[in-house]
């Protein structure tokens, strides 16, 4: 499965996952503050890079996770760069002007796209979501009940791909492959979302009762089984990440 945390010994694994949070948060802004294409491309060269030697993911995985945005990021791209109005034409056929600085803002914004995907990958493939937990009530002081709620969505992400993956196969062992023409697909395609809708409440619904029986949040503190020690230069590699950013900004 795509997103789901992977044991590993990697320098990324062996990160506490609140330095991991400052540097995918310092990752955002400095994606989020480029427009240029070239930036974002070198970008996404480099968490392809810190992806197999920083978090030790095969490349398998890799390709699975850019295979994933382009199925939404291409037609994005197209979208965008028909929409956006530019000054450098380069090709018109009746109402469709295509320019080439439209498509450079909608080469960077797709890759963009990618690039945010790909670090929230990253985050979540190396990092436990019981250390997380860890983290916020022990070390931000974070509400133990609102920690849980954030660890019960990192698990429920790779449930609900499994899912998925389990329905679209009963579908097609059925014979109910979506047929030719846009409305066919459409209407499949909105009977497949209703049933992992369907499924999603069914297991919110079973681990509530379960959290519910074994009285949770019946008192204010919680102890832990298991509190793991991370690598002490964590804050030294969050601290270099903000920096890092800031120094790119400026420049």
């Amino acid at each position: 499965m795509l997103l789901q945390y992977r044991r590993g010994a990697s320098l990324l694994h062996r990160i506490s996952p609140l330095s991991k949070l400052v540097m995918l948060a310092a990752w955002t802004a400095a994606v989020l503050n480029s427009e240029h294409l070239l930036v974002q491309g070198l970008m996404f060269l480099v968490l392809l890079v810190i992806g197999k030697l920083g978090a030790g993911l095969p490349f398998s995985q890799l390709r699975k996770a850019v295979f994933f945005v382009l199925s939404f990021g291409l037609p994005y791209f197209v979208l965008t760069t028909l929409a956006v109005p530019g000054k450098e034409l380069l090709w018109e056929l009746g109402p469709i002007h295509i320019a080439e600085d439209s498509m450079m803002l909608a080469g960077a914004l797709t890759v963009r796209m990618f690039n945010l995907f790909v670090s929230s990958l990253l985050f979540i493939t190396t990092t436990d979501p019981r250390d997380f937990v860890h983290s916020l009530t022990l070390r931000l002081k974070v509400p133990y009940r609102f920690a849980f709620g954030v660890s019960i969505a990192l698990t429920f992400l790779p449930l609900l791909e499994e899912e998925g993956r389990v329905i679209a196969q009963a579908h097609k062992v059925r014979g109910s492959e979506p047929k030719t023409g846009i409305r066919n697909k459409l209407r499949y395609y909105r009977n497949y979302g209703v049933s992992i809708l369907v499924n999603c409440v069914r297991r919110v619904q079973q681990t509530a009762g379960a959290m519910e029986a074994k009285g949770f949040g019946a008192y204010p503190e919680r102890t832990y089984l298991r509190v793991r020690r991370f690598s002490r230069y964590s804050a030294w590699y969050a601290g270099g990440s903000v920096l890092m950013v800031l120094i790119g900004m400026v420049w």
